[in-house]
This record gives structure tokens, sequence and C-alpha cells, in this order.
């Protein structure tokens, strides 16, 4: 379940711009970015679930799900944020694409935030895209 949603965000991602890393760190701090090169990366950070259905025909939870996109100013610092910022909100509307997870096995349904921009606190630099998303998935449990 839980890597069929980091899936669909990766693979989101790849659709937009092949160029993005992903942090492989599952309790990744922002903090931690001051001074690295983190140019074209991205963190994907899962929240705790919260029971909606929980009955005798299955169980469906939300998830929220953090996905913080990293972009590290150079020479013209005004188009690489502007470029990043623009990624972020092709990357959401793609990751928001109902058409994409018609044939999921768990994910339900996929709500989010606005992209909100930022610059990471003491870095040089370093722009951060920060989504929230609400993933609802479903599952049966087998007897």
């Amino acid at each position: 379940m839980i890597a069929e949603i980091r899936n669909h965000i990766k693979t989101s991602i790849k659709a937009c711009d092949s160029r993005y890393l992903e942090i492989d760190d599952p309790f990744f701090d922002v903090s931690e970015v001051a001074g690295d090169r983190v140019d074209l990366q991205y963190a994907i950070r899962m929240g705790a679930s919260t029971a909606i259905i929980n009955d005798d025909l299955g169980n469906a939870v939300e998830i929220p799900v953090t996905l913080t996109l990293f972009r590290q100013g150079g020479d013209d610092k005004s188009a690489v944020f502007d470029e990043g910022f623009t990624h972020a909100l092709i990357i959401k509307d793609v990751i928001l694409d109902i058409t994409s997870i018609i044939n999921k096995d768990y994910i339900k349904g996929i709500k989010s935030s606005s992209v909100s921009p930022g610059e990471v606190e003491d870095s040089q630099d370093i722009y951060s895209y920060e989504i929230t998303f609400i993933f609802t998935i479903s599952y049966g449990i087998e007897e």
C-alpha cells in the first residue's frame, strides 16, 4: 500500500522532469539540507494514518504525505526559483490526475494543499517547494 503511494509520486515526478532524484530517507528533515547540494532532488515524508472506514466490508484510511522539492540558486536566482515553482505546480497536477490512479490496487483518491515555496533556513539559496497530499487508501483484510 505505502509503496504504491511512493511509486505513484516518483513516477509522476519522472514524467515531469527526469532529472529529479529522490532523497532516500523516510525521516528526512529539511533542516539537514543547509550547505548540501540538493538541486533537483525531492523528499517524501509519510504522516500518521487516520481511519475513515473500518467495518466488515473493508478498511479505508487517509495518509498525509508531504512532498518537498528542492532547487539551488545559481547565477540567475530568480530564473531557478521560477523554474522550480513551475515544476512543483506541474508535478502537483500530475500526481492529482485522477486518470493515473484508476487502475491502482489501493489508492482510491488524492487531494492536496497548494504549493508552498520557501528558502531553506541557513542555506545558500536553496529553495524548497512543499506540497501536502492526502491519499485515501482502501483495502480489505483477508481471512
